[in-house]
């Protein structure tokens, strides 16, 4: 077993990001256009007005599909592009090449997290109380470490790089929804907000996700 390479990391993460970054710079973009979109409608009384809760909720949103597609693609755009048996002949550990390959994933997800987060506080010209910042991240926060974990698993078992993202996205989303609806009848059911739902159960789909 190969022991772990700062050097290797280092180029690893840099090599990634140098492919990704402008995705993750697209995927902000399209929440600025979504916001501005709303704004408009809401300008033209075509739409009730946002809730704090719900434009907070929808950068997190952003940032989890962002967040499901940029681990999809870690091991299927190598794959497809024919650098991975490459990579493969390096004396590169399994954890050096992992870990740097996931961490731009984390780290990027990060950034754009907090800058949704930062650029959605200026389109409400407020920043959200603790119950609307608990409900987006019970909902939508959530979903982030979702798209991560089966982005992770669909760029393993799928091959292709647009169909490992869509199967990431869409297994994160469903196996959500599942767990969602067992969480909520397991405890007693009734009739909730989905969002309510989808709080209520944050910690078992952080539990099933890891």
């Amino acid at each position: 077993m190969q022991a772990f390479s700062p050097k290797a990391y280092g180029r690893i993460l840099w090599r990634e990001a140098a492919e990704q970054y402008t995705f993750c710079i697209g995927i902000f973009v399209i929440l600025i256009v979504m916001q501005a979109s709303l704004a408009t409608m809401d300008a033209f009384n075509s739409i009730r007005t946002v809730t704090v809760a719900f434009a907070f909720g929808m950068a997190l949103f952003m940032t989890a599909i962002y967040a499901a597609a940029s681990s999809a693609l870690l091991f299927t755009a190598e794959v497809d592009a024919g650098t991975f048996a490459f990579q493969r002949t390096k004396p590169i550990g399994w954890l050096t090449y992992l870990s740097g390959k996931l961490s731009w994933t984390v780290l990027s997800s990060t950034a754009l997290g907090l800058a949704a987060w930062i650029e959605t506080a200026v389109w409400q010209g407020v920043f959200p109380n603790a119950s609307d910042t608990s409900l987006a991240f019970g909902v939508c926060g959530v979903g982030i470490v979702e798209g991560m974990a089966w982005g992770l698993i669909a760029t393993m078992a799928v091959r292709g790089p647009l169909r490992a993202v869509v199967a990431g996205i869409a297994v994160a989303s469903r196996t959500a929804w599942v767990t969602v609806g067992v969480y909520h009848s397991a405890t007693g059911g009734g009739t909730v907000a989905v969002t309510t739902a989808y709080h209520q159960a944050a910690w078992l789909r952080l539990i099933e996700a890891s």
